[in-house]
């Protein structure tokens, strides 16, 4: 028999009346208010009375009723509690808020029970009166708090719960601190204003809305980490309310590779654009002053440099600014002396080593740059960060700088820089043109001032003397080279007009226009026609002719000179080819497709049935040939399969290239998804074969495809460009090596 123990605790009296004489029903009203479930074991722990607070609920009941609560019946759910609860009531102590797991039928039920012992009026144990609370819902909601906890803590992405009444963070899982380089106690002092780079009320307005209307949003931000270091999330938001409290549930992935990746894609597209421009520019520029103005405009305007500038050594050999484009004022010519004499002390910065090496010079942190370090000031306070010059050269002379600024660090990377590279060889190619084109203009200026000098130098220069009679047949022809074969045929056509001349052409106009300018016994100015030496060869002229008249004004024929334009023509020729072509591949840039798509819109909206397809190609993991093999093997690679991708072709269809490994594909007369599908797949099965980069190395070449049909899914070329795009990119994700026609549900 164990031994009697008075129970610990004080006895409570009201009016001095002793507590046994309290009302027992008032007791009794404050236990069921109070608790879901009340028993009183024997002194064996047995229970031999139950009874339940909660209607409809007597399952409990009936299972604990003559059960031992100690046996399989019910478990001790909190960690290390059982042992104090078994020491409790070996003790005869009282017990408190011990959480019990009881099994009860299909379910589990949670109580969180109390006990106080029970003596007789000798002190002899009688057994516990217990009462318990039902915490099953409490128990469920902490472990689905657990489980959240976890799957949070687990995500890559980072997740956020931010309080919309406080705009503070209530949670964020482990990745969120990670990134952020933060602890869980840091993040939690913050809120999303402190973390995302947008506007107070923009964010509040979204946050009711999503509260509002439901559903999720997505939000792309640019974010700071702590050590500095900018980047790109993208957020999808949630609103819910828990405990009477609407929480903003926020996932965030990183897409700054993606982000960077596209403003790279970008920058490109804008470094094509200005390329083309200064290509256009250098077309239509007569002299080396405008030529360089044109070319500033047009980087500054396509490139999105901050500035662009070009200068030229003054008298005292200091690098001075001639021509410039951009967003702010140069500074002036005595801010930035440099020096481009030999053993001049300030002969440094990048644009003095441009010179000096007479190659480009790069810096892609110029505030980082010691050979700067005299101008980091005035760099800073102009936005500049990253700068390139190029030496630009005429007739292999250098003679100039071209300069670029730019904002950002990191902006001259290789495919810029041999965009920029290409751009300064145009223009250098383009001055010496227009210093050719200056000393001819010279030498014809000498010739028109008298008559002998003239023909002395028709026979010193390209430039030949010819007359016609009233008839406006040729009677006189003189100039260089008149002997040489081919110009014999010439000869033939004394006494007859030059439009039965065998060989020669009119460029711009007809031979009825030509007789329409002779008759009407005009002087007339380079009328440009081509002359055919041979197969092979062929040469330009241009025609200026004044009439003849005699004492009495009665008109004679004509006399004037024809002009050897045969070098301007190949480099008007040769520039325009630069414009319209890839200069690695000989393939149609962008310029030149836009028109071609152009055209054909208005073609398939005039004739429905005539419609295109456009297939958009990038060549899969190409970066890592070029970092392999190097940029001259991934040149050689661009090359083989610009030449590959005509093999399985009709003639009529186009190919042309983007840029980079990004190539187009135009099927002319291709209205459905089937015929275009098969061409693609023949461009893969051409492919199958390694490319040859050389005689040691292989390279296997996959591609992915996205195609668009013009008059089907899109109807002008700008959709046309854009669902081609998101195909091909869909193509990539699904597999690489692979085609996929646009849809809507991409």
């Amino acid at each position: 028999m164990k031994k009697q123990v008075q129970p610990a605790g004080t006895r409570l009296s009201v009016d001095n009346e002793p507590y046994d004489q309290l009302d027992a029903d008032c007791v009794w009203q404050l236990v069921v208010l109070s608790n879901d479930y009340y028993w009183r074991e024997d002194a064996e722990g047995c229970c031999v009375e139950v009874r339940s607070f909660i209607e409809d609920d007597e399952s409990f009941c009936r299972l604990l009723l003559g059960n031992r609560l100690n046996e399989a019946l019910a478990t001790v759910a909190d960690d290390g509690a059982a042992e104090i609860l078994s020491g409790r009531r070996e003790r005869l102590e009282s017990f408190r808020e011990f959480t019990l797991r009881v099994a009860v039928q299909d379910h589990v039920l949670y109580l969180c029970a109390s006990g106080e012992p029970q003596f007789d009026a000798a002190g002899a144990f009688e057994g516990y009166i217990c009462v318990a609370t039902d915490i099953t819902r409490q128990k469920e909601n902490e472990s689905r708090l657990k489980r959240f906890r976890a799957a949070m803590d687990m995500s890559v992405d980072m997740i956020y719960l931010v309080d919309r009444e406080t705009l503070r963070f209530i949670d964020v899982n482990d990745t969120a601190c990670i990134n952020a380089g933060l602890s869980r106690e840091e993040y939690l002092a913050m809120g999303p204003l402190e973390v995302l780079n947008v506007d107070r009320e923009e964010l509040i307005a979204r946050y009711d809305k999503l509260i509002s209307e439901g559903g999720v949003s997505l939000l792309e931000s640019s974010v700071t980490s702590v050590q500095g270091k900018t980047g790109f999330i993208e957020v999808v938001s949630r609103a819910t309310r828990i405990d009477g409290r609407w929480i903003i549930i926020g996932m965030s992935h990183n897409i700054t590779a993606r982000k960077n990746a596209e403003i790279k894609t970008l920058r490109l597209q804008q470094m094509f654009s200005a390329l083309s421009d200064t290509n256009a520019a250098i077309l239509k520029a007569d002299t080396v002053p405008d030529l360089f103005q044109k070319v500033c405009d047009a980087a500054v305007s396509g490139g999105k440099f901050n500035v662009t500038s070009i200068l030229q050594p003054n008298e005292q050999g200091i690098l001075q600014t001639v021509a410039s484009a951009g967003l702010y004022a140069l500074p002036s010519r005595e801010q930035v002396l440099v020096s481009v004499r030999d053993g001049a002390n300030d002969r440094h910065g990048v644009s003095g080593e441009a010179w000096r090496k007479k190659k480009l010079c790069v810096s892609n942190d110029i505030l980082a740059d010691k050979r700067a370090t005299q101008w980091h000031d005035l760099l800073r306070s102009a936005n500049v960060a990253s700068v390139a010059a190029l030496p630009l050269f005429e007739r292999s002379e250098r003679v100039a700088i071209l300069r670029f600024y730019a904002s950002e660090t990191g902006v001259f990377d290789d495919e810029i820089i041999a965009l920029l590279t290409s751009m300064a060889e145009n223009i250098s190619y383009a001055m010496t043109s227009i210093a050719n084109e200056s000393e001819r203009q010279q030498a014809e200026k000498s010739i028109r001032e008298s008559e002998a000098r003239f023909r002395s130098l028709t026979n010193l220069s390209s430039d030949y003397y010819w007359e016609l009679d009233e008839n406006l047949h040729l009677r006189k022809h003189e100039g260089p080279g008149l002997n040489r074969e081919g110009f014999t045929r010439i000869n033939a056509v004394f006494g007859k007009p030059l439009w039965e001349m065998e060989g020669t052409m009119p460029d711009f106009i007809s031979w009825d226009q030509f007789r329409a300018v002779l008759r009407t016994h005009e002087t007339f100015r380079d009328i440009e026609f081509s002359f055919a030496m041979d197969e092979k060869e062929s040469l330009h002229f241009a025609l200026s002719g004044e009439p003849i008249v005699d004492d009495e004004g009665s008109f004679m024929g004509y006399r004037g000179v024809s002009k050897n334009i045969t070098e301007k023509r190949q480099i008007a020729d040769r520039l325009k080819y630069l414009a319209t072509h890839d200069k690695l591949t000989g393939l149609p840039n962008r310029s030149v497709l836009s028109e071609m798509l152009t055209q054909a819109s208005k073609t398939v909206a005039r004739y429905p049935d005539q419609g295109i397809a456009l297939l958009f190609i990038d060549l899969d993991r190409f970066k890592l040939v070029n970092d392999t093999h190097g940029h001259e093997a991934g040149d050689k690679l661009l090359t083989q399969v610009a030449r590959r991708l005509r093999e399985p072709l009709r003639t009529s269809d186009i190919v042309a290239r983007l840029g980079g490994d990004e190539f187009v594909v135009i099927l002319e007369r291709v209205n459905d998804a089937a015929t275009a599908t098969s061409v693609a797949r023949n461009i893969l099965r051409a492919f199958e074969p390694p490319v040859r980069l050389n005689n040691t190395v292989d390279v296997k070449v996959d591609l992915s495809i996205g195609i668009s049909l013009l008059g089907i899914d899109a109807h002008d070329e700008k959709t046309l460009m854009q669902h081609s795009d998101t195909a091909m990119y869909a193509a990539k994700q699904q597999g690489r090596n692979n085609v996929l026609i646009y849809s809507d549900a991409l």
